[in-house]
């Protein structure tokens, strides 16, 4: 049964052998807005500068005949020129915001601003002049359109959002940021400078300590060396104060106490500092996709310079990202920090010493945030008694620049620095620019042919479902990749995998949820496009979410070609208890099977254009959430309406209001099939009434048909068959199991059980048999999304034998080493397949696989017919027959049809609760004769330990077409009866960070 070998691992093998990613592609591209483009034939370097005058006020109407730019010292011809200027009028109502975020959205000209907050570098006492320097840059100094990222540098906090609409948001954001540093200095009497000065072992402020090479950089302009009017070291400086201060006695206890007192404080100022780079450095990151000026504001005390290899990659980084960074000094023109306010009288008579003690404070302390201004065009707000006045300034100078573009001069190797030199012809006027960029090939800044940044295009929507029993909310976020500009030519087979990461951060803190996902291309070329030609393929995962108001951001990453996407949603998660309807999905794709037996509901998708025809319609479902029920009846009465407009808001249908009858478990669900449209814009609004509470909610979901070309007048019919209604009873069984299954992804995790397995080889000769008995460990742990577990196997005994101690190798894996337990339980699962019979390695030998098959996600591939009613063990169930109509199936064969899956569920309908399976795999559809398949019985019974219904019995039948040794072909036939027992869950200790599994792109 060669198709196993293609997904090697059984369990975890899960990863491999089903197809997350064939939930159908995206029709056609969103219409976006194109930013202004920079027409070239090769790649451009661009630069936005800002010219002030005397005042500091930004110089408008400029032209490109005003500007000279120098390359180390050569004029440079300016290819492209744009004056921006931003208008100062008061803020128009926002448009309301689409329910699809996309990249492109925040590729365009304008302005954003990321500000970091340093809570790791101010005290909490000044918390409240932190907070009122960034809220009012947020509320009196951003305008309409502004794109604004907000974070500290603990990383507590981290939001962005565009102005208006996101201003709410981050207004809450900074509500909850805090001054961390610990006010320590009147017991340490030693500063943050005094401390790296000592830990460098200098004894005399005359000599620097050593540091690594700059010469690629601007120099920052910040001493070196440290007057002392006393003319003393610091180390004889702090021993003086340590002893006055009867901290030690006697030079030599003194100086031994104040060495190590000053590592540690100069550990803690470098790890302040490492954090505070790495903040600057991620919302820079988060700028990257805006063209236009882009300026980082951090709201600090700043840090010294020590030249350390951080602080070096971030200037860089900011430069090549063309963004500038100011430095708003929290201390005003008199603050001092720390001990001096009480070691004031030590020094109050020597006029000298307090100056000195000044300059270290005021400029070497913070001279490593200078040095970012100094190199990235940007400037220092520091001695300012109005802050509001002084973040005004960054504000107002990011309204009017221009955007300059040349190419870069020729016959310079890669890496090397090139400074630059940006002048206008005018007195009395002030520009400010980047220094100068380096060029490896293709330059961070570059403007392509096509005007845009190499990015990856992305699309992304989530929608907030129904509870779950964990007081949390399903929710199911879409993301749609473009990857035309990913596989041009052929692929080499070892082509690495899309990386897709997934967060899902809530405002009001929290963890931050984050799920990682390989997208598997396909074997030797770029993945099949839909008949539509369609670039876009689509990845949907689930999570779990309590009620809150969250950023959910995608970011998507090529290895092989280095390129990145990224794009982010603001959602609200609702309570569960209060009156809402679920986010309408609205699609031209199905989730369930489409045959007369089958229910239909659309499939989550991430576009609001579509191209719907008779074979595949325009769908749009909903589902009431928590409605009042009538104390008399017990029952909930709702209402429902819906409108369909065109773009000038002219109703095109609008039926009557008509009661919403619930499913036969209670849901409160509605599937609308919207007749077909010509191209144009639309909108669709439904009305929901709860008669029993008078609650009323209205939503709105905007749209747009493509008009089809004309060769599309006669298209085949789509290969999922008409859609047609299903029958009630079998549309709430499913809608039953499919939360079953859902929820038993999470009932099913972190158990342990032992399997005793008995199997009988008969290798194409009926005359021969090979008999094995298997005892193994099995583990069962949680996955996200519609693969929701995986099994492990870990072999202990063969035939009687020990392989090994029986000791559980697996709980130990991941109770101890969860970070590395999958990948080492991989190999374990590895090694035991090797003790299976016959010839290949097995990998659907996994109890719970079928259940898979009734996943929300995975229902629309099967068609599903009821066939009756049974009984399992005194439990009346129904027997639903299932068959795989798409291609490629969920289990991967030896062709690339897959191997496709029919058989039995018996579900109590009660309770979704499924006891039975029966699934039949074609190993090799193409051979008429079906001589290569696999057949899987599992039973299930209620444990009463766990109590939780669990596998009991699997029966394994597998044939396989085989050569005999008289040069014929026979049946290789494994039969194998497998029981399981002595179930125990056991305790994991792990992040709330999901790492996801290798799954098929699309």
């Amino acid at each position: 049964m060669r198709a196993s070998s293609r997904a090697r691992s059984a369990g975890m093998s899960l990863l491999s052998i089903v197809w997350l990613l064939r939930q159908g592609t995206v029709v056609g591209r969103a219409q976006t807005s194109t930013p202004p483009e920079f027409p070239s034939q090769v790649e451009l370097i661009t630069l936005d500068v800002v010219v002030s005058d005397g005042k500091g006020k930004p110089v408008g109407g400029l032209t490109q005949n005003h500007f000279v730019v120098e390359e180390d010292g050569q004029r440079q011809e300016i290819e492209n020129f744009e004056a921006v200027s931003l208008s100062t009028q008061p803020e128009a109502t926002a448009p309301e915001p689409s329910a699809i975020a996309t990249s492109a959205s925040t590729r365009k000209t304008g302005r954003g601003f990321a500000i970091v907050a340093d809570d790791l570098g101010v005290q909490g006492k000044q918390t409240p002049q932190l907070r009122e320097a960034v809220a009012t840059m947020i509320d009196k100094s951003l305008g309409l359109g502004d794109a604004v990222v907000l974070g500290t540098t603990s990383g507590e906090a981290w939001w962005s959002g565009r102005i208006p609409s996101g201003r709410e948001d981050l207004l809450a954001v900074l509500g909850r940021v805090q001054g961390r540093l610990a006010e320590s200095y009147v017991l340490d009497r030693m500063t943050d400078y005094e401390a790296f000065w000592l830990n460098a072992h200098e004894d005399s402020p005359s000599a620097a300590p050593p540091q690594p090479d700059r010469s690629d950089l601007i120099p920052s302009g910040s001493a070196t060396e440290v007057p002392d009017p006393l003319g003393t070291s610091i180390k004889a400086r702090v021993i003086g104060r340590w002893k006055d201060a009867k901290v030690c006695e006697g030079a030599r206890s003194c100086e031994a106490l104040i060495q190590a007192r000053a590592t540690e404080i100069d550990a803690q100022r470098r790890a302040r500092a490492h954090l505070t780079l790495s903040a600057v450095h991620r919302g820079i990151g988060e700028l990257a996709g805006i063209r236009g000026r882009k300026s980082l504001i951090l709201v600090s005390q700043g840090f010294l310079d020590d030249s350390s290899t951080d602080l070096r990659e971030v200037a860089t980084t900011a430069r090549e990202a063309n963004a500038a960074i100011y430095f708003v000094d929290l201390d005003g023109p008199e603050a001092f920090r720390g001990w001096r306010s009480v070691a004031e009288a030590e020094v109050t008579n020597d006029p000298r010493a307090w100056t000195t003690m000044r300059y270290e404070e005021r400029v070497l302390e913070s001279a490593g945030a200078q040095f970012l201004v100094e190199q990235t065009g940007g400037f220092s707000v520091r001695n300012a008694k109005d802050l509001a006045s002084a973040v005004e300034r960054i504000a107002v100078e990011s309204r009017t620049f221009y955007l300059l573009g040349f190419h870069p001069p020729a016959g310079k190797p890669p890496g090397v620095w090139r400074k630059l030199r940006v002048a206008v012809d005018r007195k009395d006027v002030t520009t400010r620019a980047r220094p100068g960029y380096r060029l490896y090939g293709a330059s961070a800044g570059a403007i392509t042919r096509s005007g845009t940044e190499t990015l990856v295009p992305l699309r992304l929507a989530s929608y907030v479902l129904e509870p779950l029993a964990t007081e949390r909310n399903r929710v199911v976020t879409v993301t749609e990749i473009d990857v035309s500009g990913l596989v041009a030519g052929s692929l080499d087979v070892a082509r690495p995998p899309l990386q897709l990461r997934l967060e899902a951060t809530p405002r009001d803190g929290g963890k931050t949820q984050a799920q990682d996902v390989s997208l598997q291309w396909a074997r030797g070329s770029a993945p099949e496009n839909p008949p539509t030609g369609s670039d876009w393929r689509l990845a949907r995962l689930e999570s779990a979410l309590p009620p809150g108001v969250y950023r959910v951001r995608a970011f998507v990453r090529d290895p092989a070609s280095g390129r990145t996407g990224q794009v982010e949603q603001r959602i609200l998660v609702p309570d569960m208890t209060v009156f809402r309807v679920s986010t309408p999905v609205l699609s031209d794709q199905v989730t369930a099977s489409v045959d007369a037996q089958s229910s239909v509901s659309p499939a989550p998708v991430a576009h609001e254009e579509f191209s719907p025809t008779a074979a595949r319609p325009l769908l749009a479902t909903f589902e009431v959430l928590g409605a009042a029920k009538d104390p008399a009846t017990g029952q909930s009465r709702i209402e429902t309406r819906f409108v369909l407009e065109d773009q000038t808001g002219h109703p095109l249908a609008a039926p009557p209001a008509s009661a919403l009858v619930p499913s036969p478990e209670g849901r409160l669900q509605q599937v609308i099939a919207l007749p077909q449209l010509p191209g144009g814009q639309y909108a669709l609004v439904i009305t929901v009434d709860d008669r029993v509470a008078g609650n009323s909610q209205e939503v709105r979901r905007g749209f747009s048909v493509r008009e089809p070309p004309a060769s599309a007048a006669a298209e085949a019919p789509s290969s999922l068959g008409p859609v047609t209604a299903a029958t009630p009873e079998l549309t709430a069984i499913l809608d039953r199991a499919a939360q079953y299954v859902l929820a038993y992804g999470q009932e099913l995790t972190n158990i342990v059980a032992e399997e005793e397995c008995r199997q009988v080889y008969a290798p194409g000769d009926l005359d021969r048999q090979v008999v094995r008995t298997i005892r193994a460990g099995v583990l069962f742990v949680s996955l996200p999304g519609p693969v929701p577990w995986a099994t492990f196997r870990d072999v202990w005994e063969v035939d009687g034998n020990k392989i090994r101690d029986r000791a559980d190798r697996l709980v130990r894996l991941f109770r101890d080493s969860p970070a590395t337990a999958h990948e080492r339980a991989r190999a374990i699962l590895e090694e035991s397949a090797r003790f299976n019979l016959g010839p290949v390695r097995r990998t659907l030998n996994i109890p719970t696989l079928a259940l898979l098959f009734l996943h929300h996600e995975n229902q629309y591939r099967f068609a599903f017919q009821l066939k009756g009613e049974r009984s399992f063990h005194g439990t009346k169930v129904r027997d639903v027959a299932f068959s795989e109509r798409v291609r490629p199936a969920l289990v991967v064969g030896e062709t690339g049809a897959g191997a496709p899956v029919r058989g039995r569920l018996w579900i109590d309908p009660q309770q979704g609760t499924v006891l039975k399976t029966d699934a039949e795999y074609d190993i090799d559809p193409l051979d008429p004769y079906h001589r290569s398949r696999a057949h899987i019985v599992t039973e299930y019974r209620r444990d009463p330990t766990l109590r939780i219904v669990v596998p009991d019995l699997m029966e394994e039948t597998y044939e396989s077409l085989v050569a005999t040794g008289g040069g014929g072909l026979g049946v290789a036939l494994v039969q194998a009866t497998t029981r399981y027992s002595g179930y125990l869950r056991f305790s994991v200790t792990t992040e709330e960070r999901v790492i996801g599994l290798p799954h098929k792109l699309q």
